[in-house]
């Protein structure tokens, strides 16, 4: 039971650690918020959309073997934005890029054709 207590107590905060980034994403053109981008971390449930104002505040979960974490910002026709964030043995973020620019893609799209057969009805 001490021993239980001892690992808690020394190891407690490690385990619920989480990285923090906070952040806003902007149209690069224009210098516009870009409002519903989706940010997400590779291989975590950790997911975040920006808001009416571009911002978004992504949580982590802290992860004892991996101290880079892929980071990436979509948003429908615009270039994707990942880069790695490096974290500590406690999960503290050590780097925080603030803002975000996103460059607009063109986005080509096929052809759509709609036909229509009419059945004949017996009446």
């Amino acid at each position: 039971m001490s021993s239980l207590l001892c690992f808690v107590l020394n190891y407690g905060p490690v385990l619920h650690a989480q990285t923090q980034i906070i952040g806003t994403v902007i149209d690069s053109d224009t210098n516009e918020p870009l409002i519903g981008a989706q940010v997400f971390a590779d291989g975590t449930p950790a997911f975040a959309e920006t808001d009416e104002n571009g911002k978004f505040d992504l949580h982590i979960p802290y992860n004892k073997d991996q101290f880079y974490q892929l980071v990436r910002i979509q948003y429908l026709g615009y270039n994707e934005y990942s880069d790695f964030v490096k974290t500590t043995m406690n999960g503290d973020l050590l780097r925080l890029k603030e803002t975000y620019f996103l460059k607009s893609q063109a986005v080509k799209l096929e052809d759509v054709v709609v036909t229509a057969n009419k059945v004949e009805e017996i009446l």
